[in-house]
């Protein structure tokens, strides 16, 4: 299940989104993703990026339950289990160029969307 709101203003953009997914034989094997994302403009072309996400983690049962030696886990060969994941993102993105970029090239568009990390 997905919920989702985008809002676009003058000054910029909010995108939120909060996700749920289960496991149907066990409703205690689930997850719930919450996440934000703003872009405010500060000038023509210059723009301030916030986002975030945090999740509750409940589904991990492909996570092993042996012991892991310090060296898979900092060299992420493998991993370990967790209850929550969050994420905060703070960035400037600059725009220059034709305002018909995207349709001279469209592999010019940009980069927006949601994006979780686990």
């Amino acid at each position: 299940m997905e919920v989702s709101a985008e809002f676009q203003q003058p000054w910029g953009e909010i995108n939120s989104a909060l996700e749920a997914s289960m496991f149907l034989h066990d409703p205690s094997l689930h997850r719930i993703d919450l996440f934000a994302r703003a872009e405010y403009r500060i000038v023509r072309g210059l723009n301030l990026d916030l986002s975030g996400s945090v999740a509750r983690v409940k589904d991990q049962i492909y996570v092993s339950r042996e012991n892991i030696p310090d060296e898979d886990i900092l060299l992420e060969r493998r991993q370990l289990g967790t209850d929550f994941v969050y994420e905060l993102e703070v960035g400037f993105s600059f725009t220059f160029g034709s305002v018909f970029n995207n349709v001279v090239n469209p592999r010019m568009g940009s980069n927006r969307g949601r994006r979780f990390f686990w």
